[in-house]
């Protein structure tokens, strides 16, 4: 059973085998989509998976926002070291797809976590609870993230899991590790060993860029955290 401790001492739990659950609504439709062609998605090789996803994304109507949002396909790198689940792209994401590109005051901080991390742009996978941009900082509703999560679900089901994964706040850590996991500052200081589809992985529950930027003290324990965890990624090598 996980026990949340504080900030102090930083402590490791493992949580066994971990599994997300199935996306049947998607699947039914990618499984329309594909059968013209005699194909399966299951059997498909995982980038030709990725490209499935990546297409059908933008058309997506899970719920209300494909009124007015066009929904953006996470980055998947190639040889990733480091896997983040975000909340909802931001405005870096939206105009350039390149989060690290952009000038915005989350993507500067979000850089400082990734370089304590020692881990490049190009090492790095991006998913997100939400894949819609919204204006400004809206925040996409608890419904909006149940619904878009079957995309989260399925595209850890076509990447290949790192052995370090990084949780960007609650939304993340919940739509990750399950909704009945404590929040992010009830678990800040756990770190926790899972085997993800047979991988053992280090994940990492981590306050969210824009909530260090509105209580600029919580940055002490982030670079606590990722400290941390960085000396510990050996161990899920």
């Amino acid at each position: 059973m996980f026990d949340p401790s504080t900030i102090s001492p930083i402590s490791v739990y493992d949580m066994g085998g971990l599994t997300f659950p199935g996306a049947p609504s998607l699947v039914y439709k990618i499984g329309e989509l594909l059968s013209s062609g005699g194909f399966s998605f299951p059997n498909l090789e995982a980038e030709a998976r990725i490209r499935v996803l990546d297409s059908m994304l933008p058309r997506c109507r899970l719920c209300h926002l494909s009124a007015t949002h066009v929904p953006i396909p996470p980055r998947v790198a190639q040889n990733q070291k480091l896997l983040v689940v975000g909340r909802n792209p931001n405005k870096g994401d939206a105009s350039t797809r390149k989060l690290f590109d952009s000038p915005t005051q989350v993507c500067r901080l979000f850089r400082k976590y990734l370089d304590i991390l020692q881990a490049s742009y190009q090492e790095t996978s991006i998913l997100n609870c939400c894949n819609c941009y919204l204006n400004g900082s809206v925040a996409p509703q608890p419904s909006e993230i149940f619904r878009c999560r079957e995309w989260l679900y399925l595209y850890l089901s076509a990447i290949s899991i790192p052995s370090t994964v990084l949780l960007l706040g609650n939304d993340a850590i919940r739509a990750f590790l399950g909704d009945n996991f404590p929040a992010i500052t009830s678990c800040i200081g756990s770190l926790i060993q899972a085997s993800v589809r047979g991988v053992k992985t280090l994940i990492v529950p981590i306050y969210h860029p824009g909530q260090v930027l509105r209580q600029p003290e919580l940055w002490q324990d982030v670079k606590a955290v990722l400290s941390e965890a960085q000396k510990l990624r050996s161990l899920c090598c």
